[in-house]
């Protein structure tokens, strides 16, 4: 479409074109959907990543909860992968309708880690040592 002031500009193909009026009119994505790897790349992976990104604004998320990230399907070949992560901010992103959460450095986990073993060591005494191998 010209702006005001300008010329139409003609287009000449040599192959047929799908062309619709109401195409004009489309507007580009603005984001993409996430994509959270482990082990795989400092920017993807699920332990290094800086944040991630929740559809909509109520997540009731708070600074210091705990998020655990569960990767892929659970087999008897390939367990389900899992990283414990915390949340250091959460930014309510009104006009995109989602929630920003910038996620702690997993130096701060180290704490989290000691406060959760006897629970782990409880659980695989429950679960006859499956807990702890996983």
């Amino acid at each position: 479409m010209p702006g005001p002031g300008e010329l139409a500009q003609s287009f000449e193909t040599s192959d047929d074109l799908d062309a619709r009026s109401e195409w004009n009119n489309l507007q580009p994505r603005r984001t993409r959907p996430q994509l959270i790897t482990l082990n795989t790349d400092p920017g993807t992976d699920a332990s290094t990543r800086d944040t991630l990104y929740f559809e909509g604004i109520s997540t009731s998320l708070n600074p210091g909860d705990a998020l655990l990230i569960v990767l892929g399907e659970s087999t008897s070949a390939n367990p389900r992968q899992q990283v414990l992560r915390i949340v250091e901010a959460v930014d309510v992103q009104s006009d995109e309708n989602r929630t920003e959460v910038t996620l702690s450095t997993e130096e701060d986990l180290s704490s989290i880690e000691a406060a959760l073993q006897p629970f782990l060591e409880e659980a695989s005494s429950i679960f006859d040592g499956k807990i702890a191998d996983q």
